[in-house]
């Protein structure tokens, strides 16, 4: 009884698989293994088994053409390379709020520092401040109230006055 099930099984798929069309289920007995069938057309190799539930399961694969081959890994690249730009722009746009984010703390610094350079005796100041380059001194003069600054300028050598001096009207520019 089970061979003619199985028969019946593999008859109805040979039919339908000869006219091109496959089944999800089939209506007849379940087989008891399974049974490869393959079909082919101009286009398309398929190959389809029947599972023992019953069930036709269908594979499908292009018949192997270099052009198409060629032109489906053109394609996954060109998706590829969209998505690694995509990810750099969404990088570029972190890394820039972070830069920013740290300039603004750099700056709310040199702010607190120049307050507190601003609001020491002038001659202090004007020691510790000399004892940097030029162009960090002008940058934390720069940002001190006008009195401060040309107390602190005033306080400092001659020569190392100048240097700031320079930098500050530079800066300007």
């Amino acid at each position: 009884m089970q061979s003619r099930s199985l028969l019946t099984t593999l008859s109805l798929l040979f039919v339908l698989a000869a006219s091109g069309q496959f089944v999800s289920v089939l209506a007849v007995a379940p087989a008891i293994a399974e049974f490869p069938v393959r079909v082919r057309d101009d286009s398309v190799s398929r190959s389809a088994r029947v599972r023992s539930d019953g069930i036709v399961v269908r594979d499908e694969r292009d018949v192997s053409d270099p052009k198409a081959d060629e032109l489906n890994a053109i394609t996954a690249q060109r998706i590829e390379l969209r998505q690694a730009a995509a990810d750099l722009k969404l990088e570029r746009t972190r890394i820039e709020k972070v830069r920013g984010e740290l300039e603004a703390q750099k700056s709310e610094r040199q702010v607190r520092l120049a307050n507190l350079y601003a609001h020491m005796p002038p001659e202090k100041a004007a020691s510790i401040l000399s004892g940097l380059e030029a162009t960090e001194a002008a940058s934390f003069i720069s940002v001190m109230p006008g009195d401060a600054a040309a107390e602190i300028l005033a306080s400092m050598s001659d020569e190392y006055a100048v240097a700031v001096t320079e930098v500050l009207v530079f800066s300007l520019r």
